[in-house]
């Protein structure tokens, strides 16, 4: 694996983290800040709804500024760095949604120049798998980051978690900024035969972008909203064990390394039947966990 995917991926690894590790410590947070565990557990919905809400504004923001990526990703790395910083300092609950919110704002415009830059870097044959490895340290942080930030919580706190979150992506920030990342190459905006030259570039209805965020939300959705209360759930209502929780939750993690690497050569074999086997497998599972339990 070429050092600078290696690079980004340990990124998307720390993103990955941050993103679901409030799920393991959710009780040892809401001890100390004094609110309930659904309060704690919106933190996982107010940093997706930054993402998903402030993301695009970010990276039009930064499109527009034409920042060349040696700068781009270095920068937003930074701002994920503060964020957890500030949550790991948080006097109360208002300052560690306030640090979540900050480490969002980096979030998707980080991974969409990591995958970008990465299929760029690829074999024309390969560009998906590529990206997939980039996009894999995200399933590498549900198999060790959150475990271990988990642990992290439990034996020191949970602000100890932050801050080996911020560690970690600092380190993983200095990893990316020895490497070199090729720049996009300049691209020319296409215009219609006979249409006017003027100074003003007339925006595109974005459809199929918006129809890409859909599906992405409406397929992502119900496995984040799961994953955020698995613990409560596996133990209160269907009656595990802590410790067959725990064992359930890496075998979740480790089926997401094997789907990220599998879907990645899928789709570049496969593009219009991956998309629909992978969302119709994440809805049969959900289906199942829907079934109520025996006795």
């Amino acid at each position: 694996m070429p050092l600078p995917v290696l690079a980004m991926m340990a990124c998307t690894f720390c993103i990955g983290t941050a993103e679901s590790v409030i799920a393991g410590i959710l009780p040892s947070v809401a001890r100390d800040v004094g609110v309930s565990l659904t309060a704690v557990g919106m933190l996982i919905s107010v940093y997706a709804v930054t993402v998903v809400l402030v993301g695009p504004l970010v990276t039009a923001v930064t499109i527009r500024l034409r920042l060349r990526r040696a700068v781009l990703m270095p920068a937003l790395m930074g701002v994920f760095v503060l964020g957890n910083v500030q949550a790991a300092l948080a006097p109360g609950f208002g300052w560690l949604t306030a640090g979540r919110v900050v480490s969002a704002l980096a979030h998707s415009t980080l991974i969409a120049a990591f995958v970008a830059a990465a299929r760029e870097m690829a074999p024309a044959d390969r560009r998906a798998a590529w990206g997939a490895k980039v996009t894999l340290g995200i399933g590498l942080s549900s198999v060790a980051g959150v475990p271990v930030g988990t642990l992290i919580g439990d034996a020191y706190g949970w602000r100890a978690t932050f801050w080996a979150l911020a560690a970690s992506s600092l380190a993983a920030t200095l990893l990316l900024m020895r490497c070199t990342v090729p720049e996009p190459p300049p691209t020319a905006a296409p215009r219609r035969p006979g249409a006017a030259v003027t100074g003003r570039r007339t925006p595109a209805l974005p459809g199929a972008v918006l129809l890409v965020a859909v599906v992405i939300a409406l397929g992502t959705g119900g496995v984040f909203t799961f994953y955020t209360y698995a613990s409560p759930y596996l133990t209160q209502a269907v009656g595990l064990e802590p410790r067959t929780v725990t064992v359930l939750l890496l075998l979740y993690g480790a089926g997401g390394l094997v789907g990220n690497t599998v879907g990645g050569r899928a789709a570049d074999r496969f593009p219009h039947a991956a998309v629909p086997a992978t969302l119709g497998t994440a809805a049969a599972g959900l289906l199942l966990l829907a079934l109520p339990p025996d006795g």
